[in-house]
């Protein structure tokens, strides 16, 4: 009898422990989409205020950020520098694809990381720091957006993991 009242509280608090590790990946997603915020932001001063090119722009702004992030823009520059491609896009998408691994963004947090590599180095300064704004602004619309599900998340999948505990126990027992 003890020794099933322990299995069953092992699995009731394992399963809310699994509950509670899903419901974080919402806030990495967050937390990847406020640190591209930040790169954009310095991405934009590095090129108008500072008149850089898009392959110093990616590096002083690697040099800024943090995480999952500051890979890509680290790889970015690397192929900018030995001149793999001779497109800033394909160099963009390039450094991204490389670095989703380590990202927790979903296919429309994707989609705007890519267009900021259609940015990245073509227009004149003035354009860049319009559409950098842009992209910036639709990042904040994303992580808000994120930021309810994310609310939400936090409170459902710590209970659901339990219930789905006590479930087995039920069934196992």
């Amino acid at each position: 009898m003890i020794i099933k009242l322990i299995g069953g509280i092992l699995v009731v608090s394992s399963c809310a422990a699994s509950g509670c590790i899903m419901s974080r990946k919402s806030r990495y997603r967050i937390e990847d989409i406020e640190e591209m915020k930040k790169a954009v932001s310095f991405y934009k001063g590095s090129v108008c205020a500072m008149g850089l090119s898009a392959g110093e722009a990616f590096r002083e702004t690697a040099l800024r950020i943090k995480g999952a992030v500051k890979s890509i823009f680290e790889d970015a520059a690397e192929q900018t520098e030995k001149r793999e491609f001779s497109d800033i896009q394909q160099i963009w998408k390039n450094a991204v694809d490389k670095n989703v691994p380590s990202l927790f963004l979903n296919s429309e947090d994707m989609e705007t990381l890519y267009s900021f590599g259609a940015i990245a180095g073509f227009m004149d300064r003035q354009q860049q720091r319009e559409n950098a704004e842009l992209i910036i602004s639709e990042l904040e619309r994303i992580q808000k957006k994120a930021g309810e599900k994310c609310a939400r998340e936090e409170k459902l999948f710590p209970s659901a993991g339990a219930l789905c505990g006590m479930l087995l126990c039920i069934l196992l027992f």
